[in-house]
Order: structure tokens, then C-alpha cells, then sequence
């Protein structure tokens, strides 16, 4: 039984390290629903680095799109709960991938209430982000993270798992993507019935 959890713990990491970005997120889940504004969230993002840290963001978020401008001035960070590495992970081709993880109750600010046919309903989109480097004008460079839907991070530890590697899931259709699109989200949506 251990070595299945392990295989697909690394599987998923492999996906969330290489992904477009060389980083992948495999909790949350977009679309995921958690019983209450206030549980606490476990964050698993994936990269192939860790010389800086991976930032979590939040943004106010409406059925299925962000509830404002998509700006970066909307989007509020979240300082306190930092996402710290854990030993890396080799694939079959010796490729590393570091575990970022933690455990966050978001704040409040992050969340949108709306009465939808089902009764009231709370959503925030988060993203996650890494520094990759510096610009011309000392400013940080970031990347955004990959993001999957439950079907979507089946796919990629399916595909992970096929080939023995951690980019085994690019070219693979797995991400979720804007409606009407092929263009993957660079954030995702979870919920709260609260």
C-alpha cells in the first residue's frame, strides 16, 4: 500500500514541478468544496526548484471567474502562511521535484458570497507563484503554478505514472482551462457552502 501512496505522491509532484511554469498544484483541487469559510486548506504545490519559496495569493472569486478585474492589484497575498520545501523527489529519469505544503485558513477577505438556486455560496480563486528571477529593473520574476481539476490530476498522475517521469502529463490535455478555450487557468476556484 506504500508503495502505491509513494508512486502517486510522485506522480503528482512530478506533474506540478514540470508543467509549462516547472511548477504543478495538487491541493486544492479547483472546483473543490470545503465545509466552511474557516478549514483549514491543505496546500501541495510541486517545482523544480526551491531557492524561493512558493507564494500564495487569493482573490475574490464568482461562478466559475475571477469576481473582479483580473489585475495583479487584485489578487492579496497571503504573508502569513508561507509554503516551506521538502526533501526532493527523483522520477525514473532523475528529475527533482520539491514538495511545497501547508495547511492555511484563509482569510476572510479572500472569499465572495453569493446566493446561487442552491443557497448561499463562498468562492475564492488562489494562485501560486514562484520567483524565477530578477528583471532590468530589480523587479522579481514569477511564475504561476499549473492547476487541475480531480479528473485533471487523475490524467496527470496517469500519464506521470505511465512514462516515469514528472513532465509526463504536458501535452496531455489534463489542466483545466478557460471555457470556450485551450488557454490553462493560472488559478483555481474553490468553494464553501458557509
Amino acid at each position: 500500500m506504500s508503495c502505491i501512496k509513494i508512486n502517486i505522491r510522485l506522480s503528482i509532484a512530478v506533474l506540478l514541478t514540470t508543467f509549462l511554469n516547472g511548477c504543478l498544484v495538487s491541493s486544492p483541487y479547483h472546483g473543490q468544496v470545503f465545509s466552511s469559510r474557516t478549514d483549514r486548506i491543505p496546500m501541495q504545490v510541486w517545482s523544480n526548484s526551491s531557492s524561493h519559496r512558493v507564494l500564495v495569493e487569493c482573490h475574490r472569486a464568482s461562478q466559475r471567474r475571477l469576481y473582479e478585474p483580473m489585475g495583479d492589484y487584485t489578487w492579496q497575498r497571503i504573508d502569513n502562511n508561507l509554503l516551506w520545501p521538502s526533501t526532493p523527489s527523483r522520477d525514473s529519469g532523475g528529475n527533482i521535484a520539491h514538495g511545497w505544503s501547508a495547511n492555511m485558513v484563509l482569510p476572510d477577505s479572500c472569499w465572495h458570497r453569493e446566493r446561487t438556486p442552491d443557497g448561499p455560496r463562498s468562492k475564492t480563486a488562489l494562485r501560486f507563484k514562484q520567483q524565477i528571477g530578477i528583471d532590468g529593473d530589480n523587479r522579481p520574476i514569477y511564475r504561476l503554478s499549473a492547476v487541475f481539476d480531480k479528473l485533471g490530476l487523475a490524467c496527470a498522475g496517469h500519464a506521470i505514472g505511465a512514462t516515469g517521469l514528472w513532465s509526463g502529463y504536458l501535452n496531455t490535455n489534463c489542466n483545466v482551462t478557460y471555457d470556450y478555450s485551450t488557454q490553462a487557468l493560472p488559478f483555481l476556484i474553490i468553494e464553501s457552502p458557509s
